[in-house]
């Protein structure tokens, strides 16, 4: 890369045209907007690694008081790129996560930076420089997501004055469903009739509040008369159960348990 000084006395046009041609050289080996480089004074020197060397070590920096130039040195390096990054998603209320990303150009002092937080707050957030073309972001994730809805965390690295927002991370924040789950029923088939009793099995019906049967067809009928949470593992129930057009034999229907954090998903059960 050639070098140009920019000397005292020399016209505006002289000036321009040199700043010119080194911006436009240092942008075709660094992908730096121009606009990225205002208010600096570059003397351009091409290092054997590929990199840039500002005037003798760094980019400098200046800002004028007067007739004084207050110049600052700040470094500046090449592009990176991201290739890739995994995973793509972590559990909520987790902590040390470890998202490997590959790629080029990554040094020791690189930056990680939050470019989106959603309204929970990442916490302990850091970079581990691995290699040249890897590195680890690591961070905490929080617990107060909702179990139908899910987040992005979007991360952007940073490479001395240099951030690339072309190439985004954006981790997904997965919820845990704390909503009940029925795995069991006691007894099975359940017998279809007035005020028949049987006990659900399965997780988390502490707080449960309702049980449901979905229709299945025309003149099914679901009564809910009385239910009891006997433990987190465990509901009786008593209800009015009837079994429509073509119920004949033993057939399965939808059930649902409701807790404080919602409506379970379905579960099939047996009925005769």
């Amino acid at each position: 890369m050639a070098q140009e000084n920019i000397n005292a006395g020399e016209s505006g046009l002289a000036v321009r045209t040199k700043l010119n041609n080194m911006f436009a050289e240092l942008y075709s080996k660094t992908n730096i907007l121009i606009s990225d480089l205002a208010g600096y004074v570059p003397e351009i020197t091409e290092l054997n690694d590929g990199q840039v060397m500002i005037n003798t070590h760094d980019l400098k920096k200046y800002t004028r008081l007067g007739e004084v130039l207050i110049v600052e040195d700040v470094i500046i390096h090449p592009n990176f790129t991201i290739d890739s990054f995994t995973p793509d998603f972590v559990d909520e209320q987790t902590t040390g996560n470890v998202i490997t990303v590959t790629g080029t150009g990554f040094i020791e002092g690189m930056e990680v930076l939050i470019f989106y937080d959603p309204a929970f707050t990442i916490e302990n957030v850091s970079l581990n420089f691995i290699s040249e073309t890897e590195i680890q972001i690591i961070f905490d994730a929080p617990d107060d997501i909702i179990y139908d809805d899910s987040d992005v965390v979007i991360f952007a690295l940073k490479k001395g004055i240099y951030t690339n927002e072309d190439i985004l991370i954006d981790i997904l924040i997965e919820p845990e469903d704390l909503r009940a789950e029925i795995t069991g029923q006691n007894p099975d088939p359940i017998l279809e009739g007035s005020g028949t009793t049987f006990s659900l099995t399965g997780e988390r019906f502490t707080g449960a509040t309702n049980v449901r049967m979905a229709m299945g067809g025309p003149g099914d009928n679901w009564t809910l008369n009385s239910m009891t949470v006997v433990s987190d593992t465990q509901i009786d129930v008593d209800a009015d159960i009837s079994i429509g057009i073509g119920g004949t034999g033993t057939v399965t229907r939808r059930f649902y348990v409701t807790n404080p954090e919602g409506e379970s998903n379905y579960t099939l059960l047996n009925i005769s």
